[in-house]
């Protein structure tokens, strides 16, 4: 009587997947110029005190309201 030959059970193989484009190409780096910075004002006691003497003699608000709107005015944050 003749085996049969059972067939051999193998593990699959791993592969990579084909790539069907070209690989990009990389971007030449561009010299860049340092952006124009404008040069930080340095706000002082006495420029905050002088616009909110400014603001009280127009008549709004009391002096804590004043000096913090002047801050936020000469900071220019709203």
């Amino acid at each position: 009587m003749a085996r049969k030959e059972t067939p051999k059970k193998t593990t699959p193989t791993k592969t990579t997947p084909v790539r069907n484009t070209p690989l990009p190409k990389p971007q030449a780096i561009k010299p860049t110029t340092a952006p124009i910075s404008t040069p930080k004002v340095i706000i002082t006691h006495e420029m905050i005190a002088k616009r909110a003497f400014e603001i009280s003699l127009s008549g709004r608000g009391d002096q804590v309201s004043n000096w913090l709107q002047a801050e936020r005015e000469l900071k220019g944050v709203r």
